[in-house]
């Protein structure tokens, strides 16, 4: 069976008459999460159009020498340099997790910070004796 590899819109989903963009054509299936290289670009597979054999992926960079990345604000890949916003959602400080935009496997720790800040509202005045 031949399908077709596009980059992803997710109109496709919603609107028959939407075109791809073509990729390639190729004979094999694709799992989601999969990297693969055509002509020299890297392309994650992130979503599968059964009803018309269509591969939706999006181009991705990947370092070849990624480095730690320290005291960010959101999860970044060191490979793909991919955010997620949502990891605060996560049950775990630290873990061992596939990227979501690239499929890479990397570790995260979490530090967490609280701070407090108040404001007056009513002093309670001491009782002369």
């Amino acid at each position: 069976m031949q399908y077709t590899i596009v980059k992803y819109d997710m109109e496709l989903w919603f609107d028959k008459n939407k075109t791809a963009e073509v990729i390639r054509v190729v004979d094999c299936d694709l799992a989601i999460s999969t990297n693969i290289m055509i002509d020299g670009k890297v392309y994650h597979v992130c979503a599968k159009y059964p009803q018309n054999n269509l591969i939706g992926v999006r181009e991705i960079q990947l370092q070849s020498t990624p480095e730690e990345i320290e005291y960010e604000e959101h999860l970044i890949c060191p490979y793909c340099g991919g955010k997620d916003i949502d990891a605060w959602e996560s049950s775990q400080d630290s873990d061992t997790i596939n990227c979501g935009k690239c499929g890479s496997e990397i570790e995260y720790s979490r530090e967490v910070e609280i701070t407090y800040s108040t404001k007056p509202i009513k002093r309670n005045k001491p009782i002369k004796l």
